[in-house]
């Protein structure tokens, strides 16, 4: 699968999904970070990847329709900040 990593996110989560054979890319190896969330939602759908995200805006299915955007994954209700993350997913 095909992963964009959100700057709000370590980027250790993208080695995490690498080593287990996802695709991922980080905003931050594409120059992207600060840009406005509707450039990176369309970058996502251009390029077809899922977007990792703590931004609760992306879990807003009338702006970004689940129908119009590869899975947009909010962990923010599951995981708070990036260090439970990494706690998380033991990276």
């Amino acid at each position: 699968m095909r992963f964009k990593i959100d700057e709000n996110l370590p980027p250790e989560a993208s080695a995490l999904l690498r080593n287990h054979g996802h695709d991922a890319l980080t905003v931050w190896d594409q120059g992207l970070q600060g840009q406005p969330d509707v450039s990176i939602a369309a970058i996502c759908q251009k390029e077809n990847r899922a977007f990792m995200t703590l931004d609760l805006d992306f879990a807003d299915i009338r702006t970004y329709p689940p129908d119009q955007y590869q899975v947009s994954l909010s962990y923010a209700s599951a995981v708070k900040a990036a260090p439970t993350f990494c706690e998380f997913y033991r990276i």
